[in-house]
């Protein structure tokens, strides 16, 4: 190869990089916690004194906490609607099914 190639090659391989880890700089950290049988008063972040949950409270003090939402009172119709991002009642999935 010529000198000139590879500096081309050098450059372009080094832009590459260079834009993936601020592709990644800029990317949020998204944890999703799905629990079952939870109520929304059944963490100590919403003043439950008998429940204790001291990482899922730092958790969402630190980050973002959604506050209007609705299930499915059936763990497995609401798991399908966040995997597909449909509402319940259009993922087919009706409740739980014992095989």
């Amino acid at each position: 190869m010529s000198c000139l190639k590879l500096i081309c090659l050098f450059v372009i391989l080094n832009l590459s990089f260079e834009a993936q880890s601020t592709y990644a700089q800029k990317r949020p950290n998204i944890l999703l916690i799905m629990t079952d049988d939870q109520g929304v008063g059944d963490i100590g972040l919403h003043n439950n004194d008998v429940l204790k949950t001291p990482n899922m409270d730092a958790i969402a003090k630190q980050g973002a906490e959604f506050k209007q939402f609705i299930v499915n009172f059936n763990c497995s119709p609401t798991r399908a609607s966040m995997l597909t991002g449909r509402d319940n009642y259009r993922t087919g999935v009706v409740g739980v099914t014992e095989t």
